[in-house]
């Protein structure tokens, strides 16, 4: 249950799990939220880092899948880290962390 699947050529290319996608819409939720309410105009806004952090942990999934050659990877162990750790970069350079 509550998996994404890509078929091509009748065979599963990519396979998303649940929690793959929900932990990141979580966060830039509470993103998105927190650069609506904030008064400055500061640029760029942690929605941006979450989805600068997705990008990266997508783009390193597949890239570990492809070096170590590995049958699959969740994807949940690198979209984690790399969200949390661009969203508290972020708050490290404004100093608010």
């Amino acid at each position: 249950p509550g998996l994404l699947e890509v078929v091509l050529g009748s065979r599963a290319s990519d396979v998303l799990g649940l929690g793959d996608v929900v932990f990141p819409a979580v966060l830039g939720g509470w993103a998105l939220r927190r650069d609506l309410q904030s008064e400055s105009e500061s640029s760029p806004g942690y929605f941006v880092a979450v989805l600068i952090g997705y990008v990266l942990g997508c783009v390193g999934c597949e890239a570990a899948v492809y070096t170590f050659n590995l049958p699959g990877l969740p994807a949940l162990v690198l979209l984690v880290p790399a969200t949390l750790g661009c969203v508290s970069l972020l708050a490290a350079y404004r100093g608010e962390l």
